[in-house]
């Protein structure tokens, strides 16, 4: 959704700066049009943007990238907003364009493209935001939520870790009781030391699957594939 007025804009934009030149009318209409079609555009992003909120406070350790992503394109829409009015205004009235505001305003509109982009960057490739209905982090975040309550009320280490087991789908990757598979046999690996070296990049980020959760995990592990002395040692 995002992609449409981030080029919308920046095609007017530059349809803008041609007009400038060979002053052109149909170039300027065109610059306009663009504009608008980038405005109406802006509108549902932000309006997009406004949905996925509760998916980013369920991901993210931190709103501070999604603030800064909103602020920008609320910023973004009253700036471009503003110069679509006033280019309509100008039009209607048959007025000439004042050329050094609208190049001004222009590069400001291009700069926060470039900010809003980067941020919504972040949070779509790096936290699977408001992608397949959250992506992979939203869905494990949503498990991790109901292991957060059940942790509450369930005082023994292995069921606990059981449930976590289950519902962070391990059996897909290490079996139903983790005697292997894609994954590998998880019997005599310190899962507490490893977990993070081998997941925390990618599916299991640490500022959402928590040590405790996977403290429980190793402690389930214990109980139902114990680990040997040569394991240990290996």
């Amino acid at each position: 959704m995002a992609h449409f007025p981030i080029v919308l804009l920046i095609l007017g934009f530059v349809v803008d700066l041609v007009y400038l030149k060979f002053r052109h009318p149909g170039l300027r209409a065109a610059g306009l049009l663009l504009l608008i079609g980038g405005l109406i555009g802006a509108i549902a992003a932000v309006l997009t943007g406004v949905v996925v909120k509760q998916n980013a406070e369920l991901v993210l350790p931190s709103l501070t990238d999604f603030t800064i992503h909103a602020a920008l394109g609320f910023a973004l829409l009253v700036i471009v907003g503003a110069l679509a009015i006033a280019r309509v205004w100008i039009l209607v009235a048959s007025k000439s364009p004042i050329i050094l505001p609208q190049v001004i305003v222009g590069v400001v509109a291009i700069g926060l493209i470039l900010a809003v982009g980067f941020y919504g960057g972040r949070l779509v490739y790096d936290r699977g935001i408001g992608v397949a209905e959250g992506g992979i982090y939203y869905e494990i975040a949503q498990e991790v939520v109901e292991l957060e309550r059940i942790r509450a009320v369930t005082p023994n280490a292995v069921e606990r870790g059981a449930e976590a087991y289950r519902r962070l789908g391990c059996s897909a990757c290490h079996g139903e009781q983790a005697e292997g598979g894609r994954g590998g046999d998880l019997k005599a690996r310190k899962v507490q030391e490893e977990f993070y070296e081998t997941h925390g990049s990618r599916n299991f980020p640490p500022e959402i699957v928590t040590q405790e959760i996977v403290d429980d995990i190793g402690a389930w592990l214990e109980r139902v594939r114990p680990s040997s002395g040569q394991d240990d040692e290996d």
